[in-house]
């Protein structure tokens, strides 16, 4: 069972993260999980979720000096959630296995979510060091923020170039990208808004 303080302060700093994102989507994003309460009724699939085995990658290992070494009051917030985070390959099944082995995302609020919402998707990606996540794209507008790990985007078929840490990244609906890690892991906030469903998703 999830506790419950913690994963109310972590939405609350997310949706504090979102804020300041200057575009419609974050400001959306963060007004729906200010407003968003933990309750039976976000709780009712918990269960049965916190009951699969967890996935992991090689980068799990990491993540507890990922957090030790972060100032980012986020990071803080995710730590105390940690343990019963339910990660779970990346990709809705539709990544081959270089890439489905090499990245982990987990759903914290969302239709598949370990609290149960059907208006947004929000959560974590862990991808492990040098590792191309390949093109892909969905209906879905996405918005990221970089929590560890400096990593090479690209939108479209332009290049790939290096973000850092602490740096937002937002994808238009349908508009492909890909990103590749480098020398370390890559942790990073992401939330879908708009048509959120799985099956736009294309690789």
């Amino acid at each position: 069972m999830i506790d419950i303080p913690s994963y109310q302060k972590c939405i609350q700093a997310a949706a504090l993260q979102y804020k300041k994102h200057p575009s419609e989507m974050g400001q959306i994003v963060s007004e729906m999980l200010s407003n968003f309460e933990i309750n039976t009724s976000s709780l009712k699939e918990n269960e049965s979720l916190n009951k699969r085995s967890s996935f992991e990658i090689d980068s799990h290992k990491l993540l507890p000096d990922l957090f030790t070494e972060s100032t980012h009051p986020l990071m803080k917030s995710i730590h105390d959630c940690a343990q019963s985070l339910c990660w779970r390959p990346s990709g809705f099944g539709k990544l081959p296995p270089e890439i489905t082995n090499h990245v982990a995302v987990v759903e914290i609020v969302g239709p598949d979510g370990m609290l149960i919402d059907l208006r947004l998707r929000f959560g974590l990606l862990l991808q492990d060091p040098h590792v191309i996540y390949a093109k892909h794209q969905h209906a879905a507008e996405e918005l990221y923020f970089v929590l560890s790990g400096i990593a090479s985007w690209a939108v479209d078929d332009d290049e790939l170039s290096k973000r850092d840490e602490r740096e937002f990244i937002h994808h238009a609906k349908n508009q492909p990208h890909q990103m590749r890690t480098n020398d370390q892991p890559l942790l990073a906030m992401w939330a879908w808004l708009g048509d959120i469903g799985s099956e736009s998703y294309s690789i």
